[in-house]
C-alpha cells in the first residue's frame, strides 16, 4: 500500500520563495556568457528549484510485506518491518522525508529513526500495525494521535 506525504503550506512558501529569490541572482551569471558562470547558474537553479519540486512530486511511503519503503526525490530508505521498535507522533524540525510537521517518528534497528508524514495518517498507522502485528507477538505502540 502506498501513502503520499502530507504537504504543509510552509513547504510551498519555501519552494517558491527560494525559486523567486534565486532567479534575480542568476540573471547576471547567465548574462556574463562565461561558461563557468552559466554552469554555476544552472547548478544552483537545479538545486534550488528542481530538487524541491522533485521532493514534492515523489515523496511517498510504501508498506510491503516485509519492509516500509520511503522515497523522497533521489533519496530512498528501506525499513524492515520486523526491526520497528516504536511508532509515535513528532513535531520535530529535523530534516526528513516528511513535507509536513505533523509527523510520525519510526524508531527501528539499532538506534535509527525516520520521520514520515503520510496524508492518510490513520490508514498508514493501521497498515503498519497490521503488518507488524502479523509478524510479531508484541507490536510497538502505534497510537500517534
Amino acid at each position: 500500500m502506498t501513502y503520499r506525504s502530507a504537504v504543509d503550506w510552509w513547504f510551498y512558501v519555501v519552494v517558491f520563495g527560494v525559486a523567486i529569490a534565486t532567479i534575480p541572482t542568476m540573471v547576471p551569471l547567465f548574462a556574463s556568457g562565461q561558461p563557468v558562470h552559466v554552469l554555476t547558474a544552472v547548478f544552483i537553479l537545479l538545486v534550488a528549484c528542481v530538487l524541491p519540486l522533485w521532493l514534492l512530486a515523489s515523496t511517498y511511503y510504501r508498506i510491503e510485506a516485509s519492509a516500509l519503503i520511503v522515497r523522497s526525490g533521489p533519496f530512498r530508505w528501506t525499513v524492515p518491518l520486523d526491526e520497528i521498535r516504536s511508532v509515535r507522533p513528532s513535531r520535530s524540525l529535523w530534516s526528513s522525508p516528511a513535507l509536513s510537521l505533523d509527523r510520525i517518528q519510526i524508531d527501528y534497528g539499532r538506534g535509527r529513526s525516520l520521520l514520515v508524514s503520510p496524508r492518510d495518517r490513520d490508514g498508514f498507522l493501521a497498515a503498519i500495525q497490521r503488518r507488524i502485528g502479523a509478524g510479531s507477538s508484541t507490536p510497538p505502540a502505534a497510537s500517534a494521535r
